[in-house]
């Protein structure tokens, strides 16, 4: 949820086209992309990798 509003709170930091404002918006554009592949990561890929080994696991228990 925290994730949500900063990236949300960063948009408009990220579309922001006044004079000055190109450091700042490459490094909205930074938090919102690591933000968001990280949201990602922790929400499908770390599960089924996890599902996977126990899969394996539970495999080579069997006799």
């Amino acid at each position: 949820m925290t994730a949500a509003t900063t990236v949300t709170a960063m948009i408009p930091l990220a579309l922001n086209k006044d004079e000055g404002s190109a450091v700042r918006s490459v490094v909205a554009i930074a938090i919102i992309g690591g933000l968001v592949v990280g949201t990602l990561l922790t929400l499908y890929v770390i599960p089924v990798i996890y599902d996977f080994i126990e899969r394996r696991r539970e495999r080579k228990a069997q006799p």
